[in-house]
């Protein structure tokens, strides 16, 4: 099953939401660091074999984390403009 991940982006953290298999939304912080960005990627690559991810352009805050988790297998990354972004 392929794991959706919506991540807002801040200077020092990280936040993550997930829906569940039940429609149940779950958060999880990681501190804005490489080792924040990689313990992130561990995670999600524990959820699913498939995972896709959406997260905010907010410049320097977003660039390494987005190189991150577009290195990792089996994860999409789409980067948007957060004044463009809609929910649905």
């Amino acid at each position: 099953m392929k794991a959706h991940l919506g991540i807002d982006v801040s200077a020092k953290t990280l936040v993550v939401a997930r829906r569940t298999s039940s429609g149940a939304t779950r958060q999880r912080r990681f501190p804005n660091t490489a080792s924040g960005h990689q313990k992130l990627v561990d995670w999600a690559a524990d959820l699913s074999d498939d995972v896709r991810v959406c997260l905010e352009a907010t410049g320097i805050y977003s660039l390494d984390l987005a190189l991150a988790l577009d290195a990792a297998p089996g994860v999409e990354v789409s980067v948007v403009n957060p004044r463009s972004a809609e929910l649905r």
